[in-house]
């Protein structure tokens, strides 16, 4: 029978099938320009799901037009998407305009300089719920009119479900600037949990880990746990790395999602296997039997893996 996972390939795009649902596979700056117009064709209407299956890099946003966000689910499937990404706008990220989507597996680096609200990953947010998991953001914001986030740029009003995320980026600006959420809009049920914030901070007058317009918050919110922080910050609520072990440190947000990397406590993406991993043994040949299969010879394969069809 069909394996449950499967990849798909025709002649302009590139999908798979990962538990029912179909993503449009990324390997290079082309792919990601492909997706951004997919996005476009959308129209905000339907969802446009992709996963990574090569380290990209890119100066391109996708979502960037006002009336048409970036619906549905981004797996960065353990890769590293690289940006330099600079411009005037406002809500200048990665995926500058989002809408109830889910982010995943995903390093994001480089650089993003842009006016109010850049981020390093999400722009704005709007819809309903926006879930992020198992993500590092480690880009360089700029943000020349102030209110820079590392993943959020401004959160309006939506939900955010950030859990297993670490920031180890730099945010500049000389206003606000959140970690994790940089502004929302308030009235929202925000839960973020074991997450980490390493980040360098420039020129910024009110740092933080989230913030809810003024307001900063951390594990002092009621839907938000086990967060930490190498800055002693009150929102924190005593959960500051200080002289702690990354070994200990990692062993505190949990081992299944968190591992030691290059001397430092990262996220455990998950990925799943790529074309040239595929492992496959085929029968020997045999004719068909079935109404409408004269003249045709068949090949029985097995698989453990995924198999990459052209």
């Amino acid at each position: 029978s069909m394996p449950g996972q499967v990849w798909g390939a025709d002649q302009n795009d590139e999908t798979v099938l990962i538990d029912g649902v179909s993503y449009h596979v990324l390997r290079t700056s082309e792919d990601w320009e492909r997706f951004i117009q997919l996005v476009l064709d959308a129209k905000g209407n339907s969802d446009v799901n992709a996963i990574m299956d090569a380290d990209i890099s890119t100066g391109y946003s996708v979502g960037y037009r006002k009336e048409i966000p970036f619906r549905g689910i981004f797996d960065g499937n353990g890769h590293t998407l690289n940006v330099n990404i600079q411009a005037s706008a406002t809500y200048l990220a990665p995926f500058s305009r989002v809408k109830d989507a889910t982010f995943r597996n995903l390093h994001v680096t480089g650089t993003v300089v842009g006016a109010r609200h850049a981020s390093g990953l999400i722009g704005y947010s709007s819809g309903d719920e926006i879930h992020i998991d198992n993500c590092r953001v480690s880009v360089g914001v700029g943000s020349t009119d102030g209110y820079a986030g590392g993943f959020v740029g401004h959160g309006q009003k939506t939900d955010h479900i950030i859990n297993n995320c670490l920031f180890d980026g730099t945010l500049a600006c000389s206003t606000y600037a959140g970690a994790i959420i940089g502004w929302e809009e308030g009235g929202t049920a925000n839960y973020v949990n074991n997450c980490l914030e390493n980040g360098i901070y420039e020129k910024v007058s009110h740092k933080g880990f989230c913030y809810n317009k003024s307001t900063c918050y951390g594990n002092t919110a009621t839907n938000c746990k086990n967060n930490w922080s190498y800055m002693k910050w009150g929102e924190m609520d005593g959960k500051v790395v200080g002289s702690m072990s990354v070994a200990d440190l990692v062993a505190t947000l949990g081992s299944k999602n968190w591992k030691v990397e290059n001397g430092e406590a990262v996220p455990v993406m998950g990925s799943f296997p790529g074309k040239d991993d595929v492992s496959v043994e085929a029968g020997d040949l045999f004719p068909g039997t079935e109404e409408g299969e004269e003249g045709i010879v068949k090949i029985p394969i097995t698989s453990d893996m995924p198999i990459l069809w052209l």
